[in-house]
């Protein structure tokens, strides 16, 4: 049902909405003493809203976490730095892509990767494993990179660091 009440003088209102003129309109019926403070420029649309009871005020935790979904990372990491009295992180440096994919299957920049590095470097897959502080006879590594097995998400924690600390290769 499409119901329609005249507001502040010749304008119509759509009582589906509810826009300022709509609370307005009921502040006049419901609470005419808070209207007569609007209309006296007492108070502010807004205010007089709040102060008759249709909606409420955000609280500054309220606008805190509105603002925090919006915020980067980088940001967040500077604001709880900031409210732990640490210094702010460094600027965000381009991140490298994940090592794995959602299903822990290594993703093909990955694999092709660790192919270079070994073979640049001369050494067996159970050498690498032996490098991350794993069990050199583990063969998931070795499936993930030639059959597209799984890893565990500590081998692929592991890898994301061996892969950086053989960056320059």
């Amino acid at each position: 049902m499409f119901v329609k009440v005249p507001a502040r003088g010749a304008e119509d209102v759509d009582m589906r909405k509810r826009g300022n003129d709509y609370y307005l309109n009921r502040m006049k019926v419901e609470h005419p003493a808070v209207h007569a403070k609007y209309t006296a420029g007492n108070l502010s649309a807004r205010e007089a809203i709040y102060k008759a009871g249709y909606q409420t005020k955000p609280t500054p935790l309220m606008i805190l976490q509105r603002e925090w979904r919006k915020a980067s990372p980088h940001e967040q990491a500077t604001f709880r730095a900031w409210i732990g009295g640490r210094a702010p992180p460094a600027p965000s440096t381009p991140t490298i892509a994940p090592v794995v994919s959602p299903d822990l299957r290594l993703m093909s920049w990955a694999k092709g990767r660790i192919k270079t590095i070994m073979a640049s470097r001369n050494v067996k897959m159970g050498e690498v494993m032996d490098e991350m502080g794993l069990n050199p006879l583990d063969g998931s590594l070795g499936l993930a990179v030639r059959r597209d097995g799984r890893i565990k998400p500590d081998v692929a924690l592991k890898l994301e660091k061996w892969l950086e600390v053989n960056r320059h290769i």
